[in-house]
């Protein structure tokens, strides 16, 4: 019976933490750039829902972690 009560439990845990959220955004396919040629896609930050405030903040910390890898 304690076995049975662990797998019950086991097995509604794992389907509950397993759903999909209906409210995260839909995900899109992934981009691979052209084989040949220098254009790649580009988005606006505006239309990936990132904070236009926090973007120069961003670009610190990826020159710094360039310069200075860990």
């Amino acid at each position: 019976m304690k076995y049975t009560s662990l797998l019950v439990l086991l097995v509604l845990s794992l389907s509950i933490g397993c759903k999909k959220d209906n409210g995260e955004p839909s995900e899109e396919t992934m981009y691979f750039p052209p084989i040949t040629g220098s254009t790649w896609e580009t988005k606006s930050i505006t239309s990936l829902g990132w904070n236009q405030n926090e973007v120069q903040a961003l670009k610190n910390f990826l020159i710094e972690k360039t310069v200075n890898p860990l």
